[in-house]
């Protein structure tokens, strides 16, 4: 073999398992004979017998009735491979010039041709312009700086006529003077004089798609925040329902920007109603929210024991110790305005505890609350748009410069007016709210004499209750009109 003698045998007394299919003296031309004695030979004998051949029914193509060779011509088997139809269309044919055509030559085309033209010497049409090969006109051999100066040269025709720019690129509208094409508003950057990175700015890193492992790609999902997505490791933002928010809402302001947008003073009755709702509206979710239904029957029935006089009505301070053995700790300055306004409790501090029960329990309807008048009379006007249109436009002496514009302006637009020209809330970054906040005394006596405005103690005390709202806050806008009544 082989390998005879080049290894050695480190454990004899161990044999090889199975049995060897080598025989000794065996070469590798022997394996590739393979001598066939007479005792392996197996002898083929036929199995079958002639009387089990049976000869297939004869054909007879007289009367066969509806499987007559008619049928085949009326209605022939429509063809569907492409090779089908054009065979049946070149044994169709009726041009003797397809059958009788020489060997290795085209066929006779004398007939169809003007006399005295040799059809093997003339030859039709333009000869092909052959500059260059396929890949050439596929891939030229351009430098890249080629390349974009004829990409350039092609965009100045497009700017023409399809009206296409780059990104970032100024449009020429053709003005004539005194419109200069390259003035600037503004100063620029010190870091990028040219403007360069605006194009860096405004696309945002990370949005391109780049095959790496599942290992990184699970690393970095479940330990590093995605641009723009919620970081939740492990999908723990699944045991919450979808859209649930965290953290504790901001407390609201005095003046929200309903209230602003009222051409009148926001009404500070409204304030305190949403204030007061809030509070019951908390108490209301926090016994939805128990694991046991609410027992209001028994807060009812406890209400009844108390009552000795079955008068339906008990002083407020019991009704809080009752509210707090069933685990409800109301905030009692709303709850008691609430009260009031609901007509629940009476002057005299007696509250009805069915109805008081009724707030705290889910499962009854809140009671009505009266409508209220927080925009004045005088300031409502109710008027369609088209109204509005027909009026003015009929009117004589109609100005358009005073009808607003339509639409609430947006803070993020900057004109060229307001860069030239800014306004007081630009230049000393005031907000329209800042007008409606409650300001001290000393505060707005200081702010008014910066503008020339001169009064005694007297006069000022005199201002500033006129300018008193029912919380006893003072605002500019409240101080202002004040004053303006008062001169």
């Amino acid at each position: 073999m082989a390998y005879s003698g080049k290894f050695v045998d480190r454990s004899p007394s161990l044999r090889a398992a199975g049995l060897l299919s080598v025989k000794e003296n065996e070469k590798i031309e022997d394996c590739f004979v393979h001598e066939v004695h007479s005792d392996e030979a197996t002898p083929f004998f036929c199995k079958t017998r002639p009387s089990d051949y049976k000869l297939p029914p004869p054909r007879i193509d007289i009367y066969k009735g509806f499987h007559s060779d008619m049928r085949d011509c009326l209605q022939p088997e429509v063809d569907h491979s492409f090779c089908d139809i054009l065979d049946n269309e070149f044994r169709e044919t009726v041009y003797d010039s397809y059958w009788k055509k020489p060997m290795g030559r085209v066929s006779d085309q004398d007939p169809m041709l003007p006399a005295g033209m040799e059809y093997d010497k003339e030859c039709f049409g333009k000869p092909t312009l052959r500059e260059g090969t396929a890949a050439e006109v596929v891939n030229p051999p351009k430098s890249y700086l080629d390349v974009i100066e004829q990409s350039k040269v092609g965009h100045e025709l497009y700017k023409r006529t399809h009206n296409d720019y780059d990104p970032g690129e100024q449009i020429q509208r053709n003005f004539v003077e005194p419109f200069q094409q390259n003035l600037v508003w503004g100063k620029a950057t010190p870091c990028d004089p040219q403007g360069g990175c605006m194009k860096k700015v405004m696309k945002t890193e990370g949005d391109e798609d780049v095959l790496v492992s599942k290992i990184l790609s699970d690393h970095k999902k479940r330990k590093q925040p995605l641009v723009g997505k919620v970081h939740t490791p492990n999908n723990n933002i699944d045991c919450v329902p979808e859209g649930h928010a965290f953290g504790r809402l901001n407390k609201r302001g005095v003046y929200g920007v309903g209230e602003l947008l009222k051409d009148c003073d926001p009404s500070i009755d409204k304030l305190d109603l949403l204030d007061e709702l809030s509070n019951v509206n908390a108490l209301r979710n926090q016994i939805a929210k128990k694991e046991s239904a609410f027992p209001h029957r028994d807060l009812v029935e406890a209400f009844h024991r108390i009552d000795c006089d079955h008068t339906g009505r008990l002083p407020l301070d019991t009704a809080y110790e009752v509210l707090a053995d069933f685990q409800i700790h109301p905030d009692k300055v709303l709850l008691e305005n609430l009260l009031k306004r609901l007509r629940i409790i009476s002057s005299n501090g007696m509250v009805d505890f069915e109805k008081m029960a009724d707030i705290f329990n889910v499962n009854t309807v809140f009671p009505d609350i009266s409508k209220l008048q927080d925009v004045p009379s005088e300031v409502l006007n109710f008027e369609t748009t088209n109204q509005r249109a027909h009026k003015y436009h009929h009117s004589d002496g109609f100005d358009a410069k005073q009808v607003l514009t339509a639409g609430v302006p947006s803070t993020s637009h900057i004109s060229i007016e307001s860069l030239v020209s800014p306004s007081l809330f630009t230049a000393y970054g005031l907000k329209p709210e800042d007008f409606f906040t409650p300001r001290s005394p000393g505060f707005l006596r200081t702010l008014f004499e910066r503008f020339g405005c001169r009064f005694d103690h007297s006069r000022f005390e005199q201002i500033w209750n006129k300018a008193m709202d029912k919380k006893g806050c003072v605002s500019v806008q409240s101080f202002l009109k004040a004053y303006r009544t008062v001169v």
